[in-house]
């Protein structure tokens, strides 16, 4: 039987600071249907196996997805027109977004690991 005095949680102060902010040069942009823009360096973590991509904002641009592309980081953005390339812009994450997301990914995987503990022969 369970012990129900053991309750597994994740709380939002065992997660890296969402609140970092600073600032960083656009060193390319790649405009299409969904603006690409690249920076000397970021925080935003890109996609990956089990990790969403952050969201957040380049200066007035807002990031709506992240993916490594080899050696650089996307940041894909709603609109490039108001960067230029060589400027900098102060760059944040959304906070409440990572942490949405992390406790979605840390319940999935809690009830993954219930369901095989409950599971015979797994």
């Amino acid at each position: 039987m369970r012990d129900t005095r053991m309750v597994d949680t994740i709380r939002q102060e065992e997660l890296p600071d969402p609140d970092l902010r600073t600032f960083a040069t656009v060193t390319a942009i790649e405009l299409g249907e969904r603006p690409i823009v690249r920076l000397s360096h970021t925080l935003f973590l890109p996609e990956a196996q089990c990790q969403t991509a952050d969201r957040g904002w380049i200066g007035p641009a807002q990031v709506v997805h992240v993916a490594r592309n080899g050696g650089d980081i996307d940041h894909y953005v709603d609109t490039a027109d108001s960067l230029v390339v060589g400027q900098q812009y102060s760059i944040s994450i959304d906070g409440q977004w990572r942490y949405e997301q992390a406790v979605a990914q840390y319940l999935a995987a809690k009830i993954f690991r219930d369901i095989l503990q409950r599971t015979p022969g797994a």
